[in-house]
C-alpha cells in the first residue's frame, strides 16, 4: 500500500508476478506483470461502512491495519499510510481491552480458502462516553 505520484497520488495496492518463458515457473524471466488497485474507495467504504449506532459515529474510529499495524484506512482519514497504531493483542487473533477512556476491539482479516491472507486486522476504537479526551 502506497501513495503513488505517478498515478496523480492515488493510493495503490500494487501486485506482481513474473513473465517467465514458457509460462512455467523454471522458465527463463522475461518481464514482471504489475497491477494497480485504486486502494482508496474500496477502503473508505469498508471503514465508513460499518454500522454503529445512534451518536457512536463521532467517537468511533474504524481502521484497517497491515501486518505491521501501520493504518491503511481511517474512517476519519486519519494516519493513513503513515501511522503505526499501537494494538495491543497479546498474542490473540480477535479480542477487545479498555485503554484508559477508549475502548479497543480487533479482529485478524481471514484469508480465503488456501490463501492465508496478508495478516491484516480491523480495529475499532471507540472513546468511551462521557470521556473528554480531545485525541480521539
Amino acid at each position: 500500500m502506497r501513495t503513488e505520484a505517478r498515478l496523480r497520488g492515488a493510493q495503490v495496492a500494487t501486485y506482481c508476478a513474473s513473465v517467465r518463458e514458457g509460462g512455467r515457473a523454471e522458465g527463463k524471466p522475461l518481464g514482471i506483470l504489475a497491477i494497480h488497485f485504486d486502494w482508496q474507495p474500496q477502503a473508505r467504504a469498508i471503514v465508513q461502512g460499518v454500522r454503529l449506532g445512534a451518536g457512536e459515529r463521532e467517537r468511533t474510529r474504524v481502521m484497517l491495519l497491515d501486518a505491521r499495524n501501520r493504518v491503511i484506512a481511517c474512517s476519519r482519514d486519519e494516519g493513513v499510510l503513515s501511522e503505526t497504531y499501537q494494538l495491543r493483542t497479546d498474542g490473540r487473533s480477535q479480542g477487545h481491552y479498555r485503554d484508559r477512556d477508549r475502548l479497543v476491539a480487533f479482529h485478524d482479516t481471514p484469508g480465503d480458502e488456501t490463501y492465508g491472507g496478508l495478516g491484516w486486522r480491523g480495529v475499532i476504537e471507540q472513546r468511551i462516553e462521557g470521556s473528554t479526551n480531545s485525541l480521539l
